[in-house]
């Protein structure tokens, strides 16, 4: 009798078991059935108005449309983004917050503001959703630098003078890459709170040349013939600017094409990582996105994590082989 109850038993808890798999009501997936079911929020660690808070603002709208519960978008600035991601770090992986970063920024800031961010390790990159965010250097229409040769000759005779939008910035990287590839005599950075304050102190005759991004304003400079472009870090000529050639064509192998994305706290479910994939697979396939993002100088990009994972580790290992003309850059004002 006994050994009849045991089997029973056994089969009683078998049935759950299989009740359990059958309705996805297992830890993690039980997880993913029911997310999102609240709103998520995506922190930003940079100012209302600022790139990288355009860029998620921009998406909002339709990740929101395509995830059916509410995104917030808070911005948490402070420490080059320092704040945000020590914040974010910290949070539950359950895909409720995520962090939105602009890369490969974000990677330099542990040799330009001291932070210690490993972002494959303490984070999770799980999309990136717009890129070919592309940096140029330019001088004045009047410059005798004709080309990107006459400034690498410039610079190795004299110092020059490099005006661009702050410490750790895609601009600064690219000036490192520069600095990197040809090493002038002594590169000094003009420090901007924006491309179009650098295109300016190009303009006013402040600075050598500058690096900017190419969108906005500073393109409407290029167009009205006040700034010559000499090099752009991308692979191909871009349609917007294809006046300019790039590094490449030139004889040096600068590329860099920035682009933005969403990290999630290390440890989140590959169950939600997909349903945070579909959700901007939808949303950056919207033609409201795609014509918005034409207008801002980038493209909608559809980069799922694990391909997004190795642009992050790539972009972390280029950071480093340059951290010495980053540092150096800014020790030598």
């Amino acid at each position: 009798m006994e050994n009849l109850w045991r089997g029973i038993k056994k089969l009683q808890f078998s049935g759950l078991v299989l009740l359990v798999s059958a309705f996805g009501l297992g830890e993690t997936g039980f997880a993913a059935e029911k997310f999102p079911s609240e709103p998520v929020r995506i922190i930003v660690g940079f100012k209302v108005g600022g790139i990288v808070d355009v860029r998620v603002r921009t998406i909002q709208p339709f990740l929101q449309e395509a995830f059916g519960v509410t995104v917030v978008v808070e911005n948490m600035e402070g420490s080059g983004g320092g704040i945000a991601a020590n914040f974010v770090k910290k949070q539950k992986p359950d895909g409720y917050t995520l962090m939105a970063v602009q890369m490969p920024n974000a990677t330099a800031l542990r040799y330009t503001m001291g932070q210690k961010f490993d972002y494959v390790k303490d984070f999770k990159p799980v999309y990136e959703f717009s890129n070919k965010d592309n940096n140029f250097i330019s001088v004045r229409a009047d410059s005798p630098v004709k080309k990107i040769d006459d400034l690498v000759k410039l610079g190795k005779e004299r110092k020059v003078t490099v005006a661009l939008a702050g410490y750790g910035t895609n601009s600064h990287i690219v000036a490192a890459m520069f600095a990197h590839a040809v090493k002038p005599k002594q590169m000094v950075i003009i420090p901007c709170t924006s491309s179009t304050e650098s295109m300016m102190q190009v303009v006013g005759g402040h600075v050598d040349f500058c690096v900017t991004s190419t969108g906005g304003a500073v393109f409407k400079m290029v167009e009205e013939g006040k700034v010559r472009g000499l090099a752009i870090a991308s692979e191909s000529r871009t349609q917007s600017m294809a006046q300019v050639p790039t590094f490449r064509e030139q004889g040096y192998d600068i590329v860099l094409e920035g682009s933005y994305g969403i990290v999630a706290p290390a440890g989140i479910p590959a169950e939600i990582i997909k349903i945070i994939e579909k959700a901007f697979d939808q949303a950056t396939r919207n033609e409201k996105f795609i014509e918005a993002c034409n207008k801002q100088g980038v493209v909608s990009a559809q980069i799922g994590s694990e391909e997004f994972t190795k642009r992050t580790a790539y972009w972390q290992d280029l950071v480093a082989k340059i951290s010495v003309q980053l540092k150096e850059s800014m020790d030598k004002q």
